[in-house]
């Protein structure tokens, strides 16, 4: 064999390796992703039942993703993470607003463009809807920001976020999430992809019947499909770029997930239903602070520890002694006197 075919069979080997390992990824989070998908479509069938869990699950995937990290973080999660949850809120209805106050004066700057009324329809369309995207999403973002805003204790943004609590008797609140609110949630962001969207395809539409038409003719025909062509490769690659890069990061998200899931359980079937010696306490309490950041607290020095406060202990023991003791002699001290000058005024009162 030649070396050069050799180098070219090594450089085809290497690629091929790489995608294998790629497609087996692939598989593994086609399992987990499955797995999430089953777990979000049963909290919204439980809560809405199938006539609306099913389709929002299979439709609003996103919607159905937020919706079981709000259920678990939030509304059973410590005040933390309500807190953090509302500042986040805030956050992207500042960035939301923003985007689309600049998307909406992009698009009427698009709605000036020369022979405008000459192309489809649909251009003009597009572009007019990426306009009226773009202020309603300034808007949605003004009204969530302010609704937010006044939820300032983290009772507050958990009622906000959940479902009015049952009121049967003998039922119980689970704190359900409230569909309602997490599409509020996510109207600000949805009204700016759909201006983004809406922008790019009218643009793309008006170009195309600039070529077609030949509605440039300083630049001609030549020019105008060229530009057409230029537009339509690059907003394919950014897209397609987009696309791949994110898939790639919610695979391994999903692997790390799956597989601290499965860590997880291991530990649990792997411990043992005894009960604990106290040494084992010691030892778990030790870990727990260890995994928590502070210093790991060894035996010896919870030993030390309680032998001082056995000696304190004892020494208060003491002095509860002593002073039982100096009680009678008080008490008898405090008799005499009394005594004594009731005899006085007696004997004082006879002469």
């Amino acid at each position: 064999m030649e070396p050069v075919s050799f180098v070219s069979l090594l450089s085809l080997v290497t690629p091929a390796l790489q995608f294998m390992s790629f497609g087996l990824r692939v598989v593994e989070a086609s399992e987990l992703a499955r797995t999430q998908r089953s777990a979000e479509k049963e909290a919204l069938v439980s809560n809405y039942g199938h006539a609306v869990g099913v389709p929002v699950s299979l439709l609003l995937g996103n919607t159905a993703t937020q919706y079981l990290r709000i259920q678990r973080g939030v509304l059973n999660g410590d005040d933390e993470n309500a807190v953090d949850f509302r500042q986040a809120v805030t956050n992207e209805c500042n960035m939301t607003a923003i985007a689309g106050a600049i998307i909406a004066q992009v698009a009427i700057t698009g709605l000036s463009l020369p022979s405008l009324s000459s192309v489809h329809w649909l251009a003009r369309a597009f572009l007019l809807l990426s306009l009226i995207s773009g202020c309603l999403s300034v808007y949605y973002a003004c009204v969530l920001q302010r609704i937010v805003g006044k939820l300032y204790r983290p009772s507050h943004i958990r009622n906000w976020l959940r479902l009015p609590p049952p009121s049967g008797k003998g039922e119980t609140d689970d704190r359900k999430a409230s569909l309602m609110a997490i599409l509020i949630i996510s109207a600000p962001f949805t009204m700016v992809k759909v201006s983004i969207f809406s922008f790019l395809i009218g643009l793309t539409i008006y170009q195309g019947y600039t070529w077609t038409r030949a509605l440039d003719s300083s630049a001609g025909i030549g020019a105008s499909r060229d530009i057409f062509i230029t537009l339509v490769v690059g907003l394919g690659f950014c897209i397609i770029f987009f696309i791949i890069a994110f898939a790639a990061k919610d695979i391994e998200t999903l692997m790390r997930t799956g597989r601290t899931k499965l860590d997880e359980e291991e530990e649990v079937k792997g411990l043992q239903p005894n009960v604990d010696t106290p040494l084992q306490v010691i030892q778990g309490s030790s870990s727990r602070h260890h995994q928590n950041g502070d210093r790991p607290v060894s035996p010896r020095t919870l030993a030390a520890a309680l032998d001082a406060a056995a000696k304190a202990h004892a020494e208060c023991a003491e002095a509860d002694r002593l002073v039982a003791q100096l009680l009678p002699l008080t008490s008898t001290t405090h008799a005499d006197e009394s005594s004594s000058g009731a005899v006085n005024d007696y004997s004082g009162g006879t002469v």
